[in-house]
């Protein structure tokens, strides 16, 4: 496919305003804006969406597989992706914006992450149907707010050998630095599957400006790990973690806490709409 343009053809309104900070995300605040009208864009012979032209804006479509980006400068908003998107190719990241849309199905389990893997920003997503949520992986330059991912699990059989290690958010930067996350006012749930973590930043080639702040989080072994390896001091705060989601601990800083200005973080309670209905504790900076 040469390249493509999709002009808006539907409606929306306004998102709720409790999810503003203090509130947190949820799928009501997130993906796809309601009343909007989706064309559905033509697949390739694999089922697929592959852009190529720069500058492409995708809106208000959906794309019934995985959207390929294979040029710089795409932006994607308004949209329904069912499957997964990728913008790393011949060691190229191309860089996209993606921003009120929505990334995987309820009715299925990709093991992948949603949103793939370096130098995009995405703002107001919900991804569902995915083990993982984010990914950032070499050059880095990553910026994700306001959006919501509710992870999912694939048993031993359809992940083997063990089943998804799944992550929200995962620094994967095995043969080049990445720089610069930005991971802030986002929701991430993984309770009720044997999730791995839900800040997984433990590569010793994440580097450059970090910043993890005013998420609420759930699920997973533990629940943030943040291994500071070198670069400016790593900013974690005000972020709440759901009480008693972690199977092992709400946080592992793997003995880096000097590195991070870790501040105003807790354990929380919540209700079934994200809403945090108590303060348990200070989540103090441990491990």
């Amino acid at each position: 496919m040469a390249g493509l343009l999709v002009v808006a053809c539907g409606g929306g309104s306004d998102r709720p305003g409790d999810c503003a900070p203090p509130g947190h995300p949820r799928p009501e605040c997130t993906g796809v804006l309601p009343g909007t009208d989706l064309d559905d864009l033509p697949l390739d012979a694999e089922g697929n969406v592959v852009v190529t032209r720069a500058g492409t804006v995708i809106d208000s479509a959906r794309v019934g597989g995985d959207l390929l980006i294979k040029a710089p400068n795409v932006t994607i908003r308004n949209s329904q992706i069912d499957g997964t998107v990728y913008n790393y190719f011949d060691g190229t990241a191309f860089p996209y914006v993606i921003t009120d849309s929505t990334v995987g199905r309820d009715d299925r389990c990709i093991g992948q992450p949603a949103l793939n893997s370096a130098d995009y920003t995405a703002t107001r997503v919900l991804v569902h149907g995915h083990d993982d949520g984010f990914r950032i992986s070499d050059p880095g330059k990553v910026v994700i707010r306001d959006s919501f991912a509710k992870l999912c699990y694939l048993p031993p059989e359809l992940s083997p050998p063990d089943g998804s290690h799944s992550d929200g958010i995962q620094a994967y930067c095995p043969s080049a630095p990445c720089a610069d996350l930005v991971f802030e006012h986002n929701t991430v749930d993984a309770r009720g599957t044997p999730a791995t973590f839900m800040i997984n930043l433990d590569d010793p080639n994440l580097s450059g400006r970090v910043s993890i702040a005013d998420n609420l989080l759930g699920g997973g072994g533990y629940t943030i790990v943040t291994q500071w390896r070198t670069g400016p001091r790593w900013t974690v705060s005000d972020n709440s973690v759901v009480d008693g989601s972690w199977a092992y601990g709400p946080q592992s800083a793997e003995g880096t806490c000097a590195s991070l200005d870790w501040v105003g973080n807790d354990v929380v309670r919540i209700d079934d709409e994200y809403r945090v209905t108590s303060v348990v504790a200070p989540l103090a900076c441990a491990g």
